[in-house]
């Protein structure tokens, strides 16, 4: 049976937003020149504030050059690291 996962909701102004889901916070922020940068973590050790990196803009080649596209980009390698985690 497949789990059904919730609806990714982003927060935040236009140009710096967060999402948090399934244990993970995704972020998608316009940096200098009108490009993007997104991330996505996973929070490993809350007392050490230790963190790991599901996915980010620097393992995937090119400009990301809007907000849709970064947020796309992060929910994408949210839903894998989701999918294989659950596997």
């Amino acid at each position: 049976m497949e789990k059904v996962m919730s609806d990714i909701v982003w927060t935040g102004p236009k140009n710096n937003k967060t999402a948090r889901w399934e244990g993970l916070v995704l972020r998608a922020e316009m940096m200098d020149h009108g490009a993007w940068w997104w991330l996505v973590r996973r929070l490993v050790d809350a007392e050490i504030g230790q963190w790991l990196t599901v996915g980010d803009c620097w393992d995937h080649e090119g400009l990301v050059k809007t907000g849709k596209l970064a947020r796309e980009a992060a929910e994408a390698a949210a839903r894998k690291y989701v999918e294989g985690r659950d596997e």
